[in-house]
């Protein structure tokens, strides 16, 4: 016989056969029935410096979860596959944007529907991807190291217009959403930049720089 329906858990149903001398056998069997797929809801992706974290809601702790991530103009790559509720995906590069999709599983092999995620880089970098990327909130710019340099010097343009110059000592800088820069105060809205990158040697009042490079970013979330 073919059962089909409805749902039923550790149920154990009785079959019994008797011959013609009237010996009666019984034997049971468990059966668990579930055609029901898992529901999937509260997908976010979460931009950090250092990593991207997918959480995500299953209906329940026994779904398996399968998380793939796809580059900005490239393939699709299964990341995880497991149980929980979170993952964090630390093998992210400056300046790319992804997308994450989650879809879950029950033991039953019933799967969810396929939920996707936008995730904006938080660190943008010199290098050129072939699209200006959109940044998640103020990013953090990142410089490639240079071998003897004493600071870093980073000048950042919108619309033509300098708005914000530094001189960190690591090559890294943490944008903020608002600053005080020459005697004005200037809010990162949304919109287009361009920053540009020194390295400096010696006493900064030397003025010995090496220019690093430029680069473009979109703030799309502000």
């Amino acid at each position: 016989m073919t059962y089909s329906g409805p749902f039923i858990k550790s149920i154990e149903p009785v079959g019994s056969c008797r011959d013609r001398a009237g010996n009666n056998t019984f034997v049971s069997f468990p059966l668990d029935y579930d055609a029901e797929p898992p529901t999937l809801s509260g997908l976010t992706v979460e931009s950090t410096a250092a990593a991207e974290i997918v959480r995500w809601k299953s209906s329940s702790r026994d779904d398996v979860a399968t998380v793939s991530r796809v580059a900005r103009g490239g393939g699709s790559t299964t990341v995880f596959r497991g149980g929980g509720a979170t993952f964090v995906e630390k093998k992210i590069q400056p300046g790319v944007e992804y997308r994450f999709s989650v879809q879950t599983e029950d033991p039953a092999g019933n799967k969810s529907r396929l939920l996707s995620r936008l995730a904006l880089p938080k660190v943008v970098s010199l290098r050129t991807r072939g699209y200006v990327p959109r940044t998640a909130g103020a990013p953090v710019l990142r410089l490639p190291a240079v071998a003897g340099a004493s600071y870093y010097h980073v000048q950042l343009f919108r619309q033509g217009t300098r708005i914000f110059a530094a001189w960190p000592l690591k090559p890294q800088l943490a944008l903020h959403t608002s600053w005080s820069w020459s005697g004005r105060t200037y809010r990162l809205t949304r919109g287009r930049y361009r920053w540009f990158a020194w390295a400096g040697f010696g006493p900064r009042s030397a003025a010995r720089y090496k220019l690093l490079g430029s680069a473009r970013f979109i703030v799309a979330q502000p």
